[in-house]
């Protein structure tokens, strides 16, 4: 009764197989598709059926990537995945439009953080991911965003009024 909003962040992921897709086995794009898409198509559902009486402020943060808008050798099963996740969020927000109540929507491309994905992404062979001295290079410069600075903008898009319904938005361009 006391409750004036609610929220969804789906932020589980990974990014292997990292390699390329004739490399990869069929068990590697199952488990990379249920964590990366299904997982949130799921989440997100469940969320809406048990909030959808509720007369308050609900919001779904999905985490997305800057490989859901472009190709990288080696990352086939994300990318994918992460594009997906862009056009689910994209769906829910049609969904939702006529709704006294909706459920407010975004996909969050953070960048490149400094965790442990980017650590494992580091660690993998430049044939199988020609980005690779890239990624090492972002690192070294001290170039990736801190999981605090993250944190803030998501928190940020949890308190706004101007929430950017449906969008796919990044805090890196």
């Amino acid at each position: 009764d006391n409750v004036s909003s609610i929220h969804l962040i789906n932020n589980a992921g990974t990014v292997a197989p990292m390699k390329p897709i004739e490399k990869a086995e069929s068990e590697q794009f199952i488990k990379n598709v249920h964590i990366n898409l299904l997982a949130p198509m799921i989440l997100t559902s469940t969320f809406m059926k048990h909030t959808k009486e509720w007369k308050v402020d609900k919001r779904v943060i999905n985490i997305s990537s800057g490989a859901g808008k472009n190709p990288y050798f080696g990352w086939g099963a994300y990318c994918t995945t992460k594009a997906g996740v862009n056009i689910f969020t994209q769906c829910v927000a049609t969904e939702e439009v006529e709704k006294e109540y909706p459920v407010k929507i975004v996909a969050f491309a953070p960048g490149v953080v400094d965790t442990n994905m980017q650590a494992q992404i580091r660690e993998t062979n430049k044939e199988d991911f020609t980005n690779l001295d890239r990624f090492i290079a972002l690192k070294e410069e001290g170039k990736l965003l801190s999981p605090e600075y993250v944190a803030k903008a998501i928190r940020n898009l949890l308190e706004t009024e101007e929430f950017p319904q449906g969008e796919v938005i990044r805090i890196d361009e």
